[in-house]
């Protein structure tokens, strides 16, 4: 029988936390590994409860610190007044767990941010220590937006771009020597959990986005809107239930889009199994323009406690330009059908954008009062050149340094390239949210 590990790889950048971080990528790829008689291993290297001297204290609704080390910053951040750390169990315990595995066929790493790929490349290399003669396969975001890049610095053998296709699993398999008589098919986003340990669970009901914001990357990345079959999500949510699971996390980009026919009636369902112990969160902005009086309900009686808004900002203009998929009056009334309805203190959020080419520092510490004096929590999301993007098109004529080294595209780096005295500013701004 065929081995294959995959490997979720370390992050370096200035902060880092386990909001309900799971790499469904590596789990959609166990599960169709597991499909041709493949055996999956899995290997966390951020894995919050397998620390040397114990693990992760458990926050809200089972988020939590990664363990850290504080490392010598990149030339590139040397203005940067923050600590660069790496986020992960240590190298030793890391080597230590490959060591236990035995011999392997392939390793699959998947990345993220595109400037967290020093992680990437300290991943590999240690994967190298053990397995030196073992071919490395990289998939995610990083090698996707960044492919070159990837192809030439992380020290991975093949990079693969996009989502899980017919022909990469072909790949995958052609790897392996594997001559499957079986039709190469890849199923409708079926996922394998290869953890124990749950304390909290991901779900998705929906794959891709069908609006196109000009700073986000969702369309590069997953190019078709789909659904997930509801029976699918269903089996998701039990079999994390089962082992433990109470608190769940949706990863959609467009969570209500088609309420009654999708998201409503997986609820529905769940009241039936009497699930009613759980909480549900959603750290990716939902779109205001869905939550009417009928799902406000819904959610908050189902028992989400942390919903955000991609809001963006309360200009018009801004709103326009950036992709046109909110108004601030959509806004108000998802606000008022939430507050009604928000019975037992669920965190509502609004995602404001920090850093777009008309920064207006004064207005956007308005726009913070003004959320708040509607009891909403402001998420700022600092402007980052997220490659591929209309946005980082834009940017790339004035940066260049962006399109070469993707450690440039850190939203506190690149901002401080672009505002004068951002760090002071940004400060001021979290101060305002938090006093």
């Amino acid at each position: 029988m065929k081995k294959v590990l995959l490997v979720n790889p370390y992050i370096y950048d200035f902060k880092a936390y386990d909001e309900w971080m799971r790499p469904l990528g590596l789990f959609r790829l166990a599960y169709e590994l597991q499909r041709f008689g493949i055996e999956v291993s899995f290997l966390d290297a951020l894995n919050r409860f397998t620390w040397e001297n114990g693990s992760s204290k458990e926050k809200a609704f089972g988020t939590g610190n990664y363990q850290v080390l504080e490392m010598e910053k990149p030339t590139i951040y040397k203005t940067v007044p923050r600590r660069y750390k790496k986020y992960g169990i240590s190298d030793s315990l890391f080597l230590d767990q490959l060591e236990k595995l035995g011999p392997i066929d392939l390793v699959a790493v998947t990345s993220k941010m595109t400037y967290w790929y020093p992680g990437v490349q300290h991943t590999i290399k240690l994967i190298r220590q053990v397995y030196k003669k073992v071919k490395i396969v990289l998939g995610g975001t990083y090698a996707t937006l960044c492919s070159d890049h990837a192809q030439e610095n992380s020290g991975a053998d093949l990079i693969f771009k996009g989502p899980i296709t017919n022909q990469i699993l072909k790949q995958i398999l052609n790897l392996l020597e594997l001559n499957p008589q079986q039709q190469i098919e890849i199923s409708k986003f079926n996922l394998h959990f290869p953890i124990e340990n749950l304390p909290y669970g991901v779900l998705c009901t929906s794959l891709g986005c069908p609006f196109k914001c000009t700073y986000c990357a969702s369309q590069i990345l997953q190019p078709d809107y789909q659904k997930i079959p509801l029976e699918t999500v269903f089996s998701h949510f039990m079999y994390q239930y089962q082992k433990g699971a109470r608190h769940f996390a949706f990863y959609d980009d467009s969570l209500l889009l088609d309420f009654e026919n999708n998201l409503f009636i997986f609820l529905k369902e769940l009241k039936k199994q009497n699930t009613c112990d759980v909480t549900f969160h959603v750290p990716n902005g939902v779109h205001a323009r869905y939550i009417t009086k009928n799902v406000a309900q819904v959610m908050m009686d189902s028992g989400f406690k942390t919903i955000r808004i991609g809001l963006e900002s309360i200009d018009p203009f801004i709103q326009k330009k950036t992709g046109g998929k909110t108004t601030t009056k959509q806004f108000e009334n998802a606000i008022f059908f939430l507050n009604k309805y928000n019975k037992d203190n669920a965190k509502i959020g609004a995602y404001l954008l920090v850093g777009l080419d008309d920064f207006n520092f004064s207005y956007l510490k308005n726009e913070i009062l003004w959320l708040k004096s509607k009891g909403v929590y402001p998420n700022l999301l600092n402007i980052s050149p997220v490659p591929s993007t209309e946005l980082y098109q834009q940017y790339v004529k004035d940066f260049p340094i962006i399109e070469k080294e993707p450690l440039a595209h850190n939203d506190l780096y690149f901002n401080s390239l672009r505002i004068s005295d951002f760090y002071t500013k940004y400060q001021e701004l979290k101060n305002i949210i938090n006093n």
